[in-house]
């Protein structure tokens, strides 16, 4: 196998791929590929046998054939090359590349040793606008559940039900809510939960991407395709929680506008005094305030200036809990509404009330 490509293009295509990777051998791996059907594009595609991730670059010559060679060092060579023609050359698995006066060889594995990755077989599948769906995870990746949650909450639930997507990310005690309507998908139903690595490495593939391409086969993978990139991912199993019945199903009795940015401030501010994070949100009549206090550091007080309607109370949170929801909207002002000291705090960008927000209390001491 030889071909000569741009170094550019070839570091574009393992930037998108690397991703994929994990372990050692064959795992930490990437197959090159030039079929005799397609001469004049090179396949680069990797796996951690959850995810399998794909991307194609054009080449100016090759010959058929396919390679399995290091990624992490491929990658960092390639990278520190000029944008100039590579020209790369594997025999016995073995690969020297070639760049001006730059020469580098790397020992490669047996082809064969790749697992095998599914061909996408795309059922009902959508086209989403790329820029909507990148602001979707933008504002849902962080509330995806880790390590200690449930792993049917380890992913994104989403489902496609009457011509609406909707994507719910929860770790038990915060929730985030997307709908996105798809027009011409009022046909289509089926839901899954897409693990968080997945979705993390789609999130980084979305610049310059106009539209993708979502959809399922055996009710066990998700394919997505944007421009040159595919995924393929196993779904997780497992019965995602009821989200429904954890959304409010009224809207509570009050409403805080405030700035998002100022919110954020004085929560950062006074959880600086705190050993474990906790802040109290004071609800009052010229807008809110946020406290904090410990033995060991003293206390905080922060004055918000808003807009509150409703009886004035005051409710416990983690810092955390706030600082990464609000950090994930992107309007100027928020909208918070609790049903008491008790009740989810329910948080609303109100430029995009598609989105929704739900945060647990805990109870201040």
């Amino acid at each position: 196998m030889k071909l000569t490509i741009q170094a550019r293009e070839l570091t574009h295509a393992l930037n998108s791929v690397i991703g994929g990777t994990d372990g050692r051998g064959p795992m930490a791996s990437v197959l090159l590929m030039i079929d005799p059907l397609a001469p004049n594009t090179l396949t680069l595609t990797t796996t951690d046998n959850e995810i399998a991730c794909r991307a194609s670059a054009p080449v100016a010559t090759a010959t058929p054939g396919r390679s399995l060679l290091p990624i992490r060092k491929l990658y960092d060579i390639v990278r520190a090359l000029p944008d100039i023609p590579l020209t790369i050359t594997i025999i016995k698995h073995n690969a020297t590349l070639l760049a001006g006066s730059s020469r580098y060889a790397l020992a490669g594995l047996e082809p064969d040793q790749f697992p095998d990755v599914p061909s996408p077989l795309v059922e009902n599948g959508v086209q989403l606008d790329a820029a909507l769906w990148r602001g979707i995870l933008r504002r849902t990746l962080y509330a995806i559940g880790q390590t200690g949650a449930k792993f049917t909450l380890h992913g994104l639930y989403v489902e496609i039900a009457g011509g609406v997507l909707t994507a719910v990310a929860t770790d038990g005690h915060r929730l985030c809510l997307e709908t996105l309507e798809i027009p011409g998908a009022g046909d289509l139903a089926w839901s899954g939960i897409i693990p968080r690595k997945a979705m993390i490495q789609l999130a980084k593939q979305l610049d310059g991407v106009e539209t993708l391409t979502l959809g399922i086969s055996y009710q066990r993978l998700v394919h997505i395709q944007a421009g040159s990139y595919a995924m393929t991912s196993r779904l997780i199993e497992g019965t995602y929680p009821n989200w429904r019945a954890l959304v409010p199903q009224k809207a509570a009795p009050n409403a805080l506008t405030v700035s998002r940015e100022e919110l954020i401030g004085a929560v950062k501010r006074a959880s600086l005094v705190t050993t474990n994070g906790v802040i109290a949100l004071d609800y009052t009549e010229s807008g809110a305030s946020i406290t904090a206090r410990s033995a060991e550091h003293g206390e905080a007080e922060e004055a918000l200036a808003g807009s509150y309607m409703g009886t004035p109370f005051r409710a416990g949170f983690q810092d955390r809990y706030l600082t990464d929801t609000l950090g994930a909207l992107d309007g100027e002002a928020v909208v918070c509404q609790q049903d008491g000291p008790a009740g989810a705090l329910s948080i609303v960008d109100p430029a995009g009330p598609a989105s929704r927000a739900y945060i647990m209390p805990i109870r201040l001491q």
